[in-house]
């Protein structure tokens, strides 16, 4: 009886949707053209396809800035085509479509290993661009694991081990889970240990499980829904959690008076 498993590897398929399909240019169409749709688009390259619709190479400002270096003056696309383009398909590994965009680049991405067709460009762009919006998050839940800590760190290791019923193992908060926090917070003798003032109880642990939840999503690179709202939420609520961390920092009005009596 065979399962079925999931594939460890990270692979472009899984970021399809940042793929989009590229303009590009025949092999017998007009030199003018193709600079007009780089010069328009700000490419710095444009594939080339055959009247079949098949991938053949691409042309771009340095393909043909060596051809007029070499004398080539004719206003076909075809002579200034290099065709030693790299070619990937979605099962390609992320890491390995990496490598070869910061060596080339970019890289042209096929429908299947075995097909011609293009089914989009990434670019050194794409991938930067890629890479940020897939590190936002991870940083986001750093920072909100981090003020989360912050907050509960008043609390005695001992009596967290208690509630939480977890053995010696435990050695600090920083071995706490996210699904602990939550199970701490629901304490309501530990929600008032944490002071939180206009801080409906409730809500911020709504609010915290969703976060929960984007978190497992985000670690095992399957986000549900869209991820550019995900991303909106963590930064919603790491916004939030930073401005209960500034406003406790603040003295309060009878620490000020008490202040405010002793420099009488």
């Amino acid at each position: 009886m065979s399962c079925e498993t999931e594939d460890p590897i990270i692979r472009l398929k899984q970021i399809k949707d940042n793929i989009s399909k590229p303009e590009f240019i025949y092999e017998h169409d007009k030199l003018d053209k193709a600079i007009t749709i780089m010069r328009i688009n700000n490419y710095s390259q444009l594939p080339v396809l055959s009247e079949e619709e098949e991938l053949i190479g691409y042309i771009s400002w340095t393909t043909i800035g060596t051809a007029f270096s070499q004398g080539v003056q004719l206003d076909i696309v075809k002579h200034y085509v290099n065709k030693h383009v790299i070619k990937v398909s979605l099962d390609t590994p992320l890491l390995n479509a990496i490598r070869s965009i910061y060596e080339h680049d970019f890289v042209c991405v096929m429908d299947t290993d075995t097909s011609n067709k293009i089914s989009g460009i990434i670019t050194t762009t794409d991938i930067s661009l890629q890479f940020l919006e897939m590190a936002q998050p991870f940083f986001l839940l750093e920072q909100i694991e981090k003020i989360i800590r912050k907050l509960i760190k008043i609390i005695p290791l001992c009596e967290i081990k208690e509630i939480l019923n977890r053995n010696t193992q435990l050695n600090s908060i920083n071995d706490l889970t996210f699904g602990n926090y939550i199970s701490l917070i629901k304490e309501d003798n530990i929600w008032k240990k944490l002071e939180l003032k206009y801080v409906d109880k409730e809500i911020f642990l709504r609010e915290f499980d969703e976060i929960r939840n984007i978190r497992n999503g985000i670690m095992h690179f399957k986000p549900s829904g869209n991820t550019h709202d995900k991303c909106n939420q963590l930064e919603k609520i790491y916004n939030y959690l930073t401005s209960i961390i500034f406003y406790r920092s603040l003295p309060s009005s009878s620490d000020s008076a008490s202040g405010e009596n002793r420099g009488m």
